[in-house]
């Protein structure tokens, strides 16, 4: 199969973090000679190109996998999925209440709309109840939000669903853990993580006079943590500086005034390490200093970031602002590893089979 054209839908674009990732892979697939659109969610034109591209969560691509569903032909599709699915340490048995759960959510959800509609669903999903906490490596116990862990749930269900009826060629997630969650239910998926972009920061070579940044949402968890880093740099007389909403250039100024950037995890049920911001921060010479997960593949803590405890966090960040030649070798290997082996040309040739640039295929069909 020969894919020159390919679709990427999005329901309701409106700026900030996933249309700005959106841009950035329909660039990189501009950049390697394929003729791409960004179209929205069910538009009938997807089913013109040779490929579509569902990227982010399948679970706002309802309307996208409704057409593809009822087409007589339909283009080759595959998933990036970049959201997270439930944990792999759940049980059997919860897994498989917390899928019933989702089952039936989907099913009120196809019949009925609106408030009754989203009141049942949650009456539907009651079981998830029971879930009061699930295993996390080394942090032990840990308890499990439910509203969030439910929207888990409902996105592992359609990936599900949708590999069973046969809509989804490829599978692919952006980090290996749940590469296991989804063959636990029987869906093979690859691991493919989000890969660099040049727009995705660069080093500015500037005085750097902030210790810390945290970029992002700031939950309840987060919060707790960057308090107390805060107090603790404090007593040290260093800096932690709090921002959210940057995007694109803005980013990449603010990155290249600190020598550090936090990542502590949002919560009990959802504690991926944030690998595009360590992307980020990386091709912008600023060093991740994150707290302990349980999978950070493709990074290596203490190669290319720092891993510590929540309590030691505030200790990492006064360890490396001080000790520049230390800081600089991580930042050094770890900004190498994303601007030549973690590329986004190598991340889009690994969604799909037949993904080989028009160019290369091209001249092979000369030479032979």
């Amino acid at each position: 199969m020969n894919i020159r054209t390919i679709s990427i839908p999005v329901l309701h674009p409106r700026g900030g973090f996933l249309s700005e990732m959106i841009s950035l892979v329909a660039d990189g697939f501009r950049d390697l000679g394929f003729d791409v659109s960004v179209v929205e969610d069910g538009a009938e034109s997807s089913l013109e190109a040779d490929l579509v591209l569902l990227f982010g969560d399948l679970v706002r691509l309802r309307g996208t996998l409704a057409l593809l569903t009822g087409a007589n032909a339909r283009p080759a599709t595959s998933v990036w999925q970049m959201d997270p699915l439930p944990s792999p340490d759940l049980s059997t048995s919860a897994l498989r209440r917390g899928l019933d759960a989702a089952a039936r959510r989907e099913v009120v959800r196809e019949r009925l709309s609106g408030g009754i509609g989203r009141s049942i669903r949650r009456l539907a999903g009651r079981s998830l109840l029971r879930l009061r906490s699930v295993t996390n490596g080394d942090r032990g116990r840990v308890p499990v939000h439910f509203p969030r862990h439910q929207a888990l749930f409902d996105r592992l269900s359609l990936l599900r669903k949708s590999a069973e009826d046969g809509v989804l060629d490829t599978i692919a997630v952006s980090s290996s853990e749940r590469v296991d969650v989804l063959a636990g239910v029987g869906v093979p998926a690859d691991f493919v993580p989000m890969g660099f972009h040049p727009s995705m920061g660069e080093n500015l070579d500037r005085q750097r006079d902030v210790e810390s940044i945290f970029l992002g949402r700031v939950s309840d968890r987060r919060g707790q943590i960057l308090r107390r880093v805060q107090a603790e740099l404090g007593e040290e007389g260093m800096r932690l500086q709090i921002e959210k909403g940057f995007y694109g250039v803005d980013r990449t100024r603010l990155l290249n005034s600190a020598m550090t950037i936090l990542g502590p995890l949002h919560s009990g049920d959802y504690w991926e390490l944030s690998r595009t911001r360590l992307i980020q921060a990386l091709a912008c010479g600023t060093l991740p200093i994150c707290e302990q997960g349980p999978d950070t593949a493709p990074f290596k803590p203490g190669v290319h970031f720092v891993s510590a405890p929540s309590q030691r966090l505030a200790e990492a960040v006064v360890e490396y602002s001080l000790d520049h030649s230390a800081r600089d070798s991580l930042v050094t290997a770890g900004r190498a590893f994303v601007t030549t082996e973690l590329t986004m040309q190598k991340s889009l040739r690994a969604l799909h089979p037949d993904l080989v640039e028009p160019s290369l295929r091209m001249s092979s069909e000369v030479r032979r």
